[in-house]
Order: C-alpha cells, then sequence, then structure tokens
C-alpha cells in the first residue's frame, strides 16, 4: 500500500519507504521539465540554522566582501542597531562616500515586504542621525539569483540594492 499526493499538476502513487514515484502522466513532463529548468523555482538547501545572524556577523566583521569601500560604521552599532518601535537594522555601514549603509539579510527570495522592512530602518536611521546625511540600502537575500520584475523595479525606484549571497562550505584534511 502507497499513498496518493495530490497537486495542482495531477496525482502521484507514492509505494514504499523512499516515495518512489511509480506513474507520470507524460503530459506533465514538459511542464515539470520547464520549472525544472526554472531557476526562480530553484530553493537553496542550506538549512535555516540561524543563517541570517551567521550572514549578519560575516558582513559586519568583513564588510569589504560585500561591496568595495564598505567599512564598520564608526559611530553607530554595526550590529543590530535598534530603534523606537522595537525593531533592529541587521547590519550598518558605511561606503566610500562616507554614507550610511545598512544592509538587511534575508535567506529566502526578495520581496517588497523586505524592501519595505528595509526602508524603515532607512527612515529610522536618517530620523536618529540626521548629522550623517543620505542612508542607503542594501537588501542580501539567498535562494536565487533571478528576481523577479516587480521586485526589481520597487528596489530600483527606492535605491535600493540587491544582492545574493551563497552559502559555500569546504572541507579539507588538516594533517
Amino acid at each position: 500500500g502507497g499513498s496518493i499526493i495530490s497537486s495542482e499538476v495531477g496525482q502521484f502513487r507514492v509505494s514504499g519507504d523512499r516515495g518512489t514515484v511509480r506513474r507520470l502522466d507524460m503530459a506533465l513532463y514538459e511542464p515539470i521539465c520547464s520549472a525544472m529548468a526554472d531557476e526562480y523555482n530553484w530553493v537553496s538547501l542550506a538549512s535555516t540554522f540561524a543563517m541570517e545572524n551567521a550572514l549578519s556577523d560575516y558582513i559586519a566583521a568583513n564588510p569589504s566582501r560585500l561591496g568595495a569601500g564598505l567599512v564598520a560604521h564608526p559611530s553607530i552599532n554595526v550590529r543590530e542597531e535598534s530603534f523606537p518601535d522595537r525593531t533592529r537594522a541587521d547590519v550598518v555601514l558605511q561606503n566610500a562616500a562616507s554614507e550610511v549603509v545598512v544592509v538587511e539579510c534575508k535567506q529566502g527570495v526578495p520581496t517588497t515586504e523586505n524592501i519595505d522592512q528595509l526602508l524603515g530602518y532607512i527612515r529610522h536611521l536618517a530620523d536618529k542621525y540626521p548629522h550623517e546625511g543620505k542612508v542607503r540600502g542594501i537588501l542580501v537575500h539567498g535562494v536565487t539569483r533571478r528576481v523577479s520584475d516587480s521586485v526589481r523595479r520597487y528596489a530600483k525606484v527606492h535605491e535600493v540594492a540587491l544582492v545574493h549571497h551563497e552559502l559555500s562550505v569546504a572541507f579539507a584534511n588538516s594533517g
């Protein structure tokens, strides 16, 4: 006995402990191949350990890896600058033009809501440190390099840079 898995594209019969697919309607083959070929549908296999925190810590310690001329901000909390509404910016840097740059880290595909969150941090920093001048924003995201047109346009209108990150781990004998 197996179980039936229903989806928008049809039903598949699954059997055994490994969930082996036993039958596939050939009319579904092309749409499935097309969906698999579209990188926008890919998801990261990285686990959801505290990646956003680890990424924020890494950027704070190595800001030039995010962009040339970026450094830890000399007079604002670099990690988790807090605001009156109890929100916190992930990372606060300074660019080569001495502008404040706030970085928001997300594991997933960027959304307009993520950009709105970052825009809130930009406003908070501009209000809290008016003598610092213009505040820029970078949304660092994972999963795929491809971003929907609507999110790309929204980011451009609001002058938010979108930067993709990838997790890479290598192991080597130390002996």
